[in-house]
């Protein structure tokens, strides 16, 4: 049995959703010690929404791809550089595994940048298909559980270039201090273009988007916590002017920072995200 995991809120990712608390339950799961290194966590949401009505629910992007169960079958979604929408009805439920970043190549993708803001079912990607159950007879831990069953037997290996790359983005997200590729270049001593291919090679992403993700993530919990002035919050975040820094947010969160600081200011419900 998977271990629950008790995540302190507000989670980083996860911004404003049009769903009540009673409308939604997301929970997360801690993987098992084989999966450990590859795997961050496992997470299930359920959602029941009245009928004739719909909630849209913004998925916000994250240096992971994510193994998603829905509808009985697995797939695989790469690494979304973008902000999606999703809408909600009805009554529902998915989970899934948020894998650490670069993980892919450890499950035998040799190419993560094929599925960069794309996806592909697990019969074509790993050669092994795999159907869960769908959660309501057996109860949802168990599909999440199915699902742990299905990555461990596909035997994911570590290499140096995927510890080194998640060593490197895991550094980047703890330390909030760093805010532009040469950063890392100094605190590494690793040339940029080798830090470049690096990233390309098992994350399909580029340091310097994940630098940039990071960094919005962060602008995001601290709109939330309270209205801040944005020129200095860019300034804060390694921004040249706010100008650069709300293409890049309205490019992350879907929406511009000052909007997004009225609505979440004057708006109490809590958020949600996949993973």
């Amino acid at each position: 049995m998977l271990e629950a995991l008790t995540i302190s809120q507000p989670v980083r990712g996860h911004v404003g959703s049009e769903m009540s608390p009673a409308e939604r339950r997301l929970l997360w799961f801690a993987p098992p010690p084989t999966l450990a290194a590859f795997v961050d966590r496992f997470w299930l949401v359920e959602w029941v929404v009245p009928v004739g009505e719909s909630r849209i629910q913004l998925i916000l992007p994250h240096p992971s791809a994510n193994v998603v169960l829905n509808g009985g079958n697995v797939v695989v979604l790469g690494v979304a550089t973008r902000a999606v929408q999703h809408v909600l009805e009805g009554v529902g439920m998915a989970y899934g595994a948020k894998l650490r970043p670069g993980a892919l190549r450890a499950f035998g993708v040799q190419e993560p940048w094929h599925l960069t803001n794309s996806s592909s079912s697990c019969a074509e990607l790993f050669g092994k298909s795999a159907v869960g159950p769908d959660g309501r007879d057996a109860g949802p831990e168990a599909g999440v559980a199915s699902l742990a069953d299905y990555l461990a037997a596909l035997r994911p290996r570590s290499d140096h270039a995927f510890d080194e790359a998640r060593g490197l983005a895991e550094w980047v997200a703890r330390d909030r201090s760093v805010v532009s590729v040469g950063h890392m270049v100094r605190r590494f001593g690793m040339a940029e273009r080798t830090l470049q291919g690096l990233f390309r090679r098992t994350l399909g992403v580029s340091p310097k988007w994940v630098i940039r993700c990071h960094r919005l993530q962060e602008a995001l919990v601290r709109l939330r916590d309270r209205p801040l002035d944005l020129s200095r919050l860019a300034q804060e975040l390694g921004y040249f002017d706010q100008a650069h820094f709300a293409r890049d947010f309205r490019a992350i969160a879907g929406i511009a920072p000052g909007a997004y600081a009225v609505g979440t200011n004057r708006s109490s419900q809590p958020s949600s995200s996949m993973g």
